[in-house]
């Protein structure tokens, strides 16, 4: 349960990354 748990919020953080990287492209991918 609390690995899970700390997976969604592992998901959760990496699609907010992506989302800040889409929004700045200069923290995007090069």
């Amino acid at each position: 349960e609390k690995i899970t748990k700390n997976q969604k919020t592992v998901e959760e953080r990496a699609k907010f990354g992506v989302n800040k990287a889409l929004r700045n492209p200069y923290l995007g991918p090069k």
